[in-house]
């Protein structure tokens, strides 16, 4: 029945939001109805007016009414199924064509067994579907077993119909793609997945939208929001994916466990607990529900393949990034690393790109000059030198201008076509669809011995820190060029494929920096390439028109030789800039991970801790605002009204206010601010209170130095001017609204358990189902 958008629309009516957040999440999350919720709250707020017309609710009555309606239409107009669908003692069935037996309806619905809370939900709602007389067949299973059923899986196939998601999502004012990872097919998240020869949901609309905005096509903040709104309205109702909550996570923390540094990110990040310690231990023991469930591989992370466990693992102590995001805010900010942005101030190309900039021709082979004429909307300037250049690599080897030329140069490589690949470039379709929208608005690069990169852009958009973080290498550049080049290799010989999809198509395992088997292979290759001399497209990409040649063969050699070392030591090859180095991973149930201190690391807390929060004495383990009263509840209709909202958090309280009457109408909506902390004052025009009902007050409560959103609701008696009454000051239920993984402890040496007496941290996750389509799309995170 999911073929049918009505009917996926439905399971928004019967999937009880409220009775999650209470039986399931004790209070510790909030309803979330549509992408993106609190994860971006300016772009959520386009389409408020659009949600609310719906008035979804849990409303098992009409979804079971709504449902014989439409059975009943395709019973008597749909040429497939005329007169094949039949209700039979309490149940459906259908007949399928050329047979005169009924079956019953049928729905795969995967449950994630090794998450108790989805374990729960998913037993709640098949409670609901089986009430209105469908047949569940449940399959169990973790991450692991859903990458193989649900996201390898051609849909055509019908191996699930349903499956319990949970992602971990780092908040930001925008939504800079409207919905593209969550709605559009060229994402690689939607069913399909974007793997030759499977069946492709697709959606012509959202597809178009979400690529010109990835690709900066809009010149003003209007456009910009008026392209968001068709393009996350029509996700919404296409409900491939049904949002469920937005939960709170708690971060149980030892009560003595030092320098960890908390945001409204929880502790998911790059400084979180990356310095943690308790005094008088030299071992720090960490809780995951997984430490691992995905391949250790960068083209794989930049095509979206990573979960957030393995996340943790690497951002938390591993690796450090080039960016990361504000602890407060959620804006993108430079980390280890920095960069300056000039942007047009209307979205127009006024930036002269200088004639010896440089882009990458896959079909030549090599690093050319753009010549003369072409422009640019924004001019980006990033910097290693310092953070980067000038320190090392795990393995005691510099990094270099040939390991940030390696990372630009694949990006560019990969985006058209790779022809280096040889014969098995032909099925690299889905990390040519992953890159091909950021590299296409690159105007031409000019690459300089000193560590800065200048990015000519055509890609524009109106933050600035948007703008740099567009370009900029997250988990996908976090090991040498060499084993980049391993790994290509590799993918070219047909003996390791880069991404999941690569690894169906081509029939071979997928590369795995971390597997022994997988290591081997590429330590095979680099030891011969230390006795050859042989560098990867003969170092052409290492080699820029103007500038020279940044990577020598005798540099080479030293790199082979010292990730060769680096494997016999540790037996991978995941070979990185962080404090910590990998010492085991054990993959298999159950899971255990040992980090080792690196005692080549340059940097300490106190540089991390006056980078990241500069003079601020102390951070609050949850800086998020929170609503904890609401004065009066009890409105008049037709009077103008004044409610004060008391507003707990750091800094002066700002929000977003909606208000929906009782048929789900938003009849006043706008944002509210106050110039004294602790109080925030709503006027309400008499026109918003026409008639008598129960109305819905809606918040995204934040405050001018935490702008990450929480969420609030209450509801509002509104009664006849004959029966004037008020009511005491109520405190309501709130919860907060941020995002990053749940479960996590701390850690200096990581393996895994939970600690006595704890303290919190709290950070947020978005829960939903994702229902295909069963017919013959920053830092996002899978978990």
């Amino acid at each position: 029945p999911f073929a049918y958008r009505r009917f996926r629309f439905l399971m928004n009516y019967l999937v009880d939001r409220s009775g999650i957040v209470q039986q399931v999440f004790h209070g510790l999350a909030t309803p979330m109805v549509a992408w993106p919720g609190p994860f971006a709250f300016k772009s959520y707020i386009l389409i408020v007016p659009f949600i609310s017309s719906y008035n979804i609710r849990y409303d098992p009555t009409y979804v079971n009414a709504s449902i014989w309606a439409l059975f009943r239409q395709i019973n008597q107009t749909d040429p497939v199924w005329h007169g094949r669908i039949l209700w039979m003692n309490g149940k459906w069935y259908y007949v399928p064509p050329n047979s005169t037996s009924p079956q019953p309806v049928t729905i795969i619905f995967f449950i994630r067994s090794d998450d108790p809370l989805r374990n729960q939900m998913g037993l709640m709602f098949t409670e609901a579907l089986q009430s209105l007389g469908f047949t569940i067949k449940p399959i169990y299973g973790k991450l692991s077993d859903a990458r193989k059923t649900v996201y390898s899986s051609n849909p055509a196939d019908m191996k699930w119909q349903i499956y319990t998601e949970m992602w971990s999502i780092s908040p930001m004012p925008w939504d800079p793609v409207a919905g593209a990872y969550f709605c559009a097919s060229w994402g690689l998240e939607m069913p399909g997945w974007g793997i030759t020869g499977y069946w492709q949901y697709m959606n012509a609309t959202i597809d178009n939208i979400t690529q010109m905005l990835a690709e900066g096509q809009f010149t003003s903040l209007a456009q910009f929001e008026q392209m968001s709104k068709t393009a996350l309205s029509d996700c919404f109702a296409e409900a491939v994916r049904v949002w469920l909550v937005a939960r709170s996570a708690a971060y149980p923390i030892v009560n003595n466990l030092k320098n960890f540094m908390p945001s409204v990110l929880g502790l998911e990040t790059p400084y979180g607990v990356k310095f943690a310690y308790v005094p008088g231990k030299n071992t720090l023991t960490v809780g995951m529900l997984h430490v691992t469930q995905y391949p250790w591989n960068q083209f794989a992370w930049a095509a979206g393949e990573i979960d957030a466990y393995t996340a943790d693992d690497v951002v938390g102590w591993l690796f450090d990034p080039f960016m990361a995001y504000d602890p407060f805010s959620g804006e993108p900010m430079p980390y280890r690393g920095a960069w300056s942005v000039q942007l047009s101030p209307n979205g127009s190309a006024i930036y002269p790109v200088p004639p010896n900039a440089v882009v990458w021709n896959a079909t030549l082979g090599k690093w050319v000059t753009v010549g003369p004429g072409h422009m640019a909307k924004a001019v980006i300037r990033y910097y290693y030198n310092g953070t980067w250049l000038g320190t090392s690599w795990q393995n005691g080897q510099p990094i270099t201008m040939a390991d940030v030329l390696m990372y630009w140069y694949w990006t560019f490589d990969l985006a058209q076509g790779a022809p280096d690949l040889g014969a098995n470039a032909k099925y690299i379709g889905d990390l040519q669809g992953a890159l091909q929208p950021g590299v296409s608005t690159i105007a031409g690069v000019q690459f300089f011995p000193n560590g800065t990169v200048v990015v000519y852009s055509t890609y524009w958009f109106p933050d600035p820190n948007i703008v740099g973080s567009y370009y900029a290498p997250y988990y996908s550049w976090s090991v040498p060029w060499e084993i980049y080049a391993a790994m290509l290799q590799a993918m070219k010989d047909g003996k390791l494929a880069l991404t999941r999809p690569e690894a169906r198509s081509m029939k071979i395992p997928q590369v795995d920096l971390t597997a022994s088997d997988s290591a081997k292979i590429l330590a095979g290759y680099l030891a011969n390439w230390s006795s050859t001399g042989f560098i990867w497209d003969n170092g052409s990409w290492a080699c820029v028109p103007g500038v020279g040649c940044m990577l020598s063969r005798t540099q080479a050699a030293q790199a082979y030789q010292a990730a060769l070392g680096f494997y016999n030591q540790y037996g991978h090859l995941f070979i990185s800039n962080g404090p910590y180095i990998l010492k085991s991973l054990i993959s298999t149930t159950p899971q255990s991970a040992v980090f080792v201190l690196w005692s080549g690391y340059p940097f300490n807390y106190t540089y991390w801790y006056s980078r990241i929060f500069g003079t601020l004495p102390s951070v609050p383990s949850n800086p998020l605002a929170s609503v904890v009263g609401l004065s009066p509840t009890t409105l008049v209709a037709g009077q103008p009204a004044t409610i004060t909202a008391t507003v707990q958090g750091v800094g002066l309280p700002r929000a977003y206010v909606y208000v929906a009457n009782p048929q789900g109408q938003v009849v006043y909506s706008g944002a509210v601010s106050s110039s004294a902390p602790g109080q925030l004052t709503i006027s309400l025009p008499a026109s918003a209170l026409s008639v008598p009902g129960v109305y819905t007050l809606n918040m995204l409560v934040y405050t001018d130095k935490v702008t990450v959103p929480t969420t609030y609701s209450a509801t509002l008696a509104v009664v006849p001017a004959v029966t004037v009454t008020t009511s005491p000051v109520s405190t309501v239920t709130t919860a907060t609204t941020v995002t990053s993984a749940s479960t996590v402890t701390t850690a200096t040496t990581a393996t895994t358990t939970v600690v006595a007496t704890p303290g919190w941290v709290w950070a947020l996750v978005a829960i939903l189902i994702i229902v295909i389509i069963a017919v013959a799309v920053l830092a996002i995170r899978r978990r």
